[in-house]
């Protein structure tokens, strides 16, 4: 009888355990129906996100709220290897702020040129902080930020052409090579502060065309000396440099115009893509106000280097929204 006893209770606790694991399978599979990208999107959809894109000349900002409510606006550029602490926080207290709706704000995605080292990170983050210190902030250079807008989660050759330059070999995840990049000082092939600088170039060494000496005069009342007093009086020589850019856009037909065009553009791809690893077997994709005012002149270096350009973009702004979002 006692070994009878225990073999039913045996059975009985046996068929609990049966009917836990039972149970336990089917809330599982319940739990499976509600997709991971689901429950990230509700997260994502309750919180307040900032996110930026900043270069040397402007920042592009985008808020938005838990409601998906987005507002955009824009702010001076910050570089933390050009500029004071008291410069870049000037910037946010007196720009950024005024046009926030709040400043409780979850999340702060902030993709910005010269991000690339610890130390600069660490700063912008230090000083975005002092404002905003409810916040959790990531700081990221902005060559990832222009990969994850333009390529999307396809590798490829991301490029940036605006007032600086820069490019990454990047997998559809990460960055997986890239060059040292010598910023305004000693690089930025291709870049607005390129082209500006070898305008500025012919037109003080005198051998800018005379029908293009004049309308420059004319555009911007300066003769050389006061170009120089500028140049090495400003916080943002790069900046300063890029604003010429305009001037060439719109003489861009000119043989001249297209010589130093060509030139920039050349420099680019010879200083700045051929030696990143695996590069002919990527496509390429490109980032910022020079490549899509330029675009028709890019095209001819590629096709002069058998590149193919798979995308152009102007500002990355959206497409990281949707990137942290979706």
């Amino acid at each position: 009888k006692y070994q009878q006893i225990v073999s039913n209770k045996q059975i009985i606790f046996k068929k609990n355990v049966s009917k836990n694991i039972f149970l336990l399978k089917k809330l599982k599979n319940r739990i499976k129906n509600v997709t991971s990208s689901n429950i990230q999107n509700k997260i994502k959809m309750s919180k307040s996100i900032l996110i930026a894109d900043s270069g040397s000349t402007k920042t592009d900002w985008m808020f938005i709220d838990d409601k998906n409510k987005r507002q955009i606006f824009q702010t001076h550029g910050i570089n933390p290897y050009i500029m004071e602490d008291d410069f870049i926080s000037n910037i946010i207290e007196n720009e950024l702020i005024p046009q926030l709706k709040t400043t409780e704000i979850d999340s702060i995605f902030y993709y910005g040129c010269s991000c690339s080292t610890e130390v600069n990170c660490q700063k912008i983050e230090r000083l975005i902080k002092k404002f905003l210190y409810q916040s959790t902030i990531v700081v990221e250079h902005d060559m990832l930020g222009a990969a994850r807008a333009v390529c999307g989660h396809d590798a490829g050759i991301a490029c940036i052409l605006g007032t600086g330059s820069n490019t990454c070999v990047y997998d559809g995840k990460n960055i997986i090579d890239e060059l040292t990049n010598l910023g305004f000082l000693a690089g930025d092939e291709g870049s607005g502060s390129y082209l500006g600088r070898l305008l500025l170039k012919s037109y003080c060494y005198r051998y800018l065309p005379e029908d293009l000496v004049q309308d420059f005069k004319n555009t911007f009342k300066l003769d050389p000396k006061q170009i120089v007093v500028k140049l090495y009086a400003t916080k943002t020589p790069n900046s300063f440099v890029a604003s010429f850019v305009p001037f060439i856009s719109k003489h861009k037909e000119h043989p001249f115009m297209q010589k130093i065009i060509h030139e920039s553009f050349t420099d680019f791809f010879e200083k700045n893509i051929l030696y990143l690893k695996g590069a002919k077997q990527y496509d390429l994709y490109f980032v910022g106000s020079i490549a899509h005012h330029f675009q028709k002149e890019l095209e001819q270096i590629a096709y002069k280097f058998n590149f193919n350009i798979n995308n152009i973009i102007k500002k990355p702004i959206d497409n990281l929204v949707d990137y942290h979002l979706l």
